[in-house]
């Protein structure tokens, strides 16, 4: 895959034991959507998408009568808790995708 924000994306010609390999217009790498555009719209909504899908599927919990017996700020807690742990799983990913590929660079290069 090419990242570009050139409206006609070039095609590559990479091979490797003597076979093409194919080019693709995204694809997902460590849970992160790359295009080849370079652009995050596709990435953001998805990441929203499964955030109204997560908290759909947790309706039923909210309506629990322990949930509904919780104090409003108890809650509250317990959903900024559950943020900031994804929060920092997702720095982390981005750190490692960061430390891989700059891996790989340097293994190219050298």
């Amino acid at each position: 895959m090419v990242i570009s924000r050139e409206k006609v994306i070039p095609q590559i010609d990479i091979k490797i034991d003597g076979e093409r390999v194919e080019q693709v217009a995204n694809f997902t790498y460590l849970g992160h959507r790359i295009t080849e555009e370079g652009r995050s719209d596709q990435e953001v909504k998805r990441r929203i998408g499964m955030a109204k899908n997560t908290f759909s599927r947790m309706s039923k919990q909210w309506q629990n009568k322990f949930c509904n017996q919780m104090a409003p700020y108890q809650m509250l807690l317990v959903v900024v808790v559950v943020v900031v742990v994804v929060v920092v799983v997702v720095v982390v990913v981005v750190v490692v995708v960061v430390v891989v590929v700059a891996v790989t660079v340097v293994a190219f290069v050298v």
